[in-house]
């Protein structure tokens, strides 16, 4: 069963000239792209389809990666999604393909075991939704949630009064060492006002920058200074397992991301590591 969507957004409505998602499925490991229901025929492994376009995301190695894993994907083009109605209006329409007995998706997809996943203003897409309890989402990774001031011209501020009120879901908050936008100050003030009676963790990736999830899997040359130092690898762990833990039942998550489990005391690149997670008796 595939569980997870990540970046989600809508289809693309007929005569619209771009590809707004991107689906990833992983029992054939191919693509889809927002126009067409189903996959295209192939020989088998891996086939990027990214539609009119004809550009790769920028952090397609880790949708992969993610994908690898055993969890569908979809991946967000719709450089606007702070309010998260296409997030919702996305999960909604592969909801009704796993009901259609002519989709590739049918049967495929967990209603209730759905992730969300975010990077910068996506971040605080998934962040936002979980303020709000939402019901379609059991768990959230925002990674580099921007400061507050980012979000108010970005049109994706968080009700920081309505996280102490969530009563469902779980969060992994994610960010970078050196990343401005999302320094430690930042995500610690979203962990804190976080409800303790939900499942949530924060850490910082050691000398992270902004960008690290757009490496390939190392950082594209020529970019920002410090916005990508690392590259992508350090986000294909613990993220990936947080998810296989909250969406495919992975017994071993407390002993990872308890607050004396692994990330907080054993996990060399990370720093600034909070949970409330308690490991099993």
């Amino acid at each position: 069963m595939g569980h997870h969507h990540d970046r989600l957004d809508q289809r693309v409505r007929p005569g619209e000239q771009r590809l707004r998602h991107l689906v990833s499925d992983p029992s054939r490991f191919e693509s889809v792209d927002g126009d067409d229901e189903r996959l295209p025929p192939s020989g088998g492994g891996l086939r990027e389809w990214y539609g009119r376009t004809g550009a790769d995301p920028k952090n397609a190695y880790f949708l992969r990666h993610l994908a690898s894993w055993g969890f569908i994907v979809i991946r967000s083009r719709d450089g606007s999604t702070g309010q998260g109605d296409t997030v919702i209006d996305a999960t909604n329409h592969l909801l009704d393909l796993s009901r259609n007995p002519s989709s590739v998706f049918y049967g495929k997809v967990d209603a209730g075991k759905i992730g969300l996943a975010g990077h910068s203003q996506g971040a605080a897409t998934a962040a936002r939704l979980f303020s709000r309890n939402s019901l379609l989402f059991k768990t959230y990774v925002p990674i580099a949630t921007p400061l507050r001031a980012v979000c108010v011209v970005a049109d994706c501020t968080i009700d920081l009064g309505a996280l102490p009120k969530v009563t469902s879901g779980s969060i992994f908050y994610v960010g970078g060492d050196l990343d401005v936008v999302s320094s430690l100050p930042t995500n610690v003030g979203y962990y804190l006002p976080t409800a303790n009676g939900v499942d949530k963790v924060m850490g910082m990736i050691a000398l992270g920058g902004h960008t690290e999830i757009e490496g390939s899997p190392d950082c594209a040359s020529g970019g920002v200074p410090a916005s990508c130092n690392l590259g992508v690898y350090p986000l294909l762990g613990y993220p990936t397992a947080w998810f296989m833990w909250k969406l495919q039942g992975v017994e071993d998550g407390p002993a990872a991301f308890a607050e004396d489990g692994e990330l907080a005391t054993n996990a060399p690149g990370w720093l600034g590591v909070l949970s409330n997670v308690r490991r099993r008796p």
